[in-house]
């Protein structure tokens, strides 16, 4: 099942994009993620892994995927709640789909708007509004091994241009997602 799980991932990767992949480490998770994403330490020991996604022409900054995972990590509701929260209500706009991979069941929420993004330690509650943001997030529970949390987190152009690939970066599967309500 692994096997066909990841050369449908690969299959996927390859329907989205003609480029390399490589492989991004996160504990009992690989994810095959574009060679144009460029690996990072982790900044923090809470983070499986991070990756840097170069801005497209005319966004100023690049966006930014994380991976987290926790055992336990809270309910799938309460997180999505939390990530569309850290967005202003008054332009946001929230959308989200439960899909299946090998793996298992997969959310992916994507969210639009004013992001309030954090400002010096995160454990501060500082933040400023950066309007014209877009989170994409993935949500994906492993038997027995905790929950892996997925967020990729940029200018709206270049978060939107990589939403395909982040879903084959778990080998997700487009044509099983079903949409469902926050």
């Amino acid at each position: 099942m692994r096997m066909l799980g990841a050369v449908l991932a690969v299959c996927v990767l390859s329907a989205v994009n003609a480029e390399e992949l490589q492989d991004l480490p996160a504990k009992d998770l690989t994810l095959k993620i574009p060679a144009a994403w460029k690996k990072e330490e982790s900044k923090s020991p809470m983070r499986a892994a991070q990756a840097r996604i170069p801005a497209l022409e005319g966004d100023k900054e690049d966006a930014e995927l994380v991976v987290f995972t926790f055992p336990g990590g809270g309910s799938i509701e309460a997180n999505l709640q939390r990530w569309v929260g850290q967005f202003k209500p008054e332009d946001r706009t929230a959308s989200l789909v439960k899909g299946k991979c090998a793996h298992g069941a997969y959310w992916l929420l994507d969210v639009v708007g004013t992001y309030k993004k954090t400002v010096g330690a995160p454990m501060s509650g500082k933040t400023e509004d950066a309007p014209g943001m877009r989170m994409l997030a993935i949500i994906l529970p492993l038997e027995g091994k905790g929950q892996y949390f997925l967020k990729l987190t940029g200018p709206d152009k270049t978060a939107a241009a990589q939403k395909d690939a982040l879903r084959a970066s778990v080998g997700g599967d487009k044509a099983s997602e079903e949409e469902t309500k926050l």
